[in-house]
């Protein structure tokens, strides 16, 4: 029978809480790069970061160009069990071009700060981190898991 989330959750916690550190890191990264729904030299950084992050959390990756706009990065995995998991977040901010110079990542008594810290770029990095922690305890119960990465969120 598979364990059941409250039976998993000292076993995440102990997974992420071992990856504060890296975390932290990669918010900070993705934090400073300039991705304001127009900066398309940004996005296309950011997409190729992300990119490389999808693959080494063991999805198969999909790259879609939209003229005008960043890539959408389409991520999916198989495991062994019937649900099919989708998760969506985009990482376009609504920032003007040079945002991240201005007011770069910073943290402060256990918060951070910077532009999209929580909209939406500290949501891509808890997404991967919980995916982490989940195949590190083995677990796969679902059919396909999909994680949609979009640069077009901030304008619809």
């Amino acid at each position: 029978m598979p364990d059941t989330m409250i039976a998993m959750a000292p076993r995440m916690l102990a997974a992420t809480t071992g990856r504060l550190r890296e975390a932290t890191a990669l918010l900070e990264h993705l934090v400073n790069v300039d991705t304001g729904t127009h900066s398309l030299p940004g996005l296309g950084e950011a997409s190729r970061w992300l990119e490389g992050h999808l693959g080494e959390l063991g999805l198969s990756v999909e790259r879609h160009e939209s003229a005008g706009a960043g890539p959408t990065l389409v991520g999916r995995m198989s495991g062994r069990g019937q649900a099919r998991l989708l998760f969506l977040a985009h990482y376009d901010t609504v920032f003007e071009p040079g945002e991240p110079q201005r007011r770069p990542f910073r943290s402060d008594g256990g918060r951070a700060f910077g532009p999209g810290v929580a909209d939406m770029k500290g949501g891509v990095i808890t997404l991967w981190e919980a995916l982490r922690a989940l195949r590190s305890i083995g677990w796969d119960d679902f059919k396909t898991l999909t994680i949609v990465h979009n640069a077009d969120e901030e304008v619809g």
